[in-house]
């Protein structure tokens, strides 16, 4: 990593290759662990390399690539990297994180318009990338709740949003949203009266007893638990913080480093497999940061 430190003319060459390596190679890979943290670690240093990731991530996740063999995927897999970079990269400006909220509540709202001519329903197979980008926003209102509940300004932004709107439309995104994400963004968006969604969580839980559900747990950019490049990565990583606690966003070195203080020693057992995360499970979760509350939700 102290390569990016080189000389202006060689540390551009580099940024750029890095961009470019994660554009064909790791953007198509599934379920990577730690890879991806180079380019997090490339961002939190370079505004301009953080700007171009940030808009090639939106274009391929809108599908402005074009069509292609496994692009659904591509697509869906984009749109966890945009959200996972804007709510734990430490360094992108709260400016970043409302303008791709509003660009992707402004596509999701004119996707909801466009199919509500057809017998639109919530086949994910066919509206996949619709509910990808609705769990990234859902993602990034639980996360960072803190910064856009803040002031009465940003509470009118979210409400700006339409959010109601994406929860109650017939493609139904909270159906297939991770439990944890759902616990999360539901408490938030309730106890700041922006949308109800005990009723549609209700009807889902439901279905889920008489139909399999798949949720998509994969959460690129969960705790980084290496302990020895992890001492590069914890300080540029936020870790999620309840909306229930106040104070600034704590950096995953803060929290770990407490565990290395004290007597816990099974930092390195923080994320669980995916066969340990199950759906079912929503207590002490990690992926993707959240923990549920003590008190449930009415």
């Amino acid at each position: 990593m102290n390569l990016t430190k080189w000389i202006p003319i060689v540390r551009y060459h580099l940024k750029q290759v890095l961009c470019n390596v994660f554009e064909r190679v790791v953007l198509p890979t599934y379920g990577i662990r730690y890879v991806q943290f180079l380019l997090l670690y490339t961002i939190s240093i370079n505004q301009q390399c953080a700007d171009r990731i940030f808009n090639n991530l939106w274009t391929i996740t809108a599908g402005l690539h074009g069509l292609g063999p496994g692009a659904l995927t591509t697509r869906k897999t984009a749109a966890s990297h945009l959200a996972g970079l804007l709510a734990r990269c430490v360094r992108v400006p709260n400016s970043r994180l409302i303008d791709y909220l509003k660009t992707m509540a402004d596509w999701c709202h004119g996707y909801i318009t466009a199919t509500q001519e057809t017998s639109a329903h919530d086949n994910t197979k066919v509206h996949g990338a619709f509910h990808a980008v609705c769990h990234a926003i859902f993602y990034l209102v639980a996360f960072k709740n803190h910064h856009l509940f803040m002031s009465k300004e940003c509470l009118n932004f979210v409400e700006s949003l339409n959010l109601p709107r994406l929860v109650t439309c017939p493609l139904n995104p909270l159906r297939t949203c991770p439990p944890q994400v759902t616990q999360a963004f539901a408490s938030v968006t309730r106890s700041h009266q922006v949308v109800y969604c005990q009723s549609i969580i209700e009807k889902n839980l439901r279905f889920s007893l008489h139909n399999a559900v798949q949720y998509d747990e994969w959460f690129p950019y969960d705790p980084y638990t290496l302990p020895i490049s992890g001492k590069k990565i914890w300080p540029l990583c936020v870790e999620y913080k309840d909306w229930l606690t106040k104070g600034d966003d704590e950096t995953q070195f803060k929290s770990l480093k407490r565990k290395f203080d004290g007597e816990d020693d099974d930092f390195l057992q923080i994320t669980p497999s995916p066969r340990q995360r199950l759906p079912s499970s929503l207590s002490n979760c990690i992926s993707p940061g959240f923990k549920s509350s003590d008190t449930s939700m009415m």
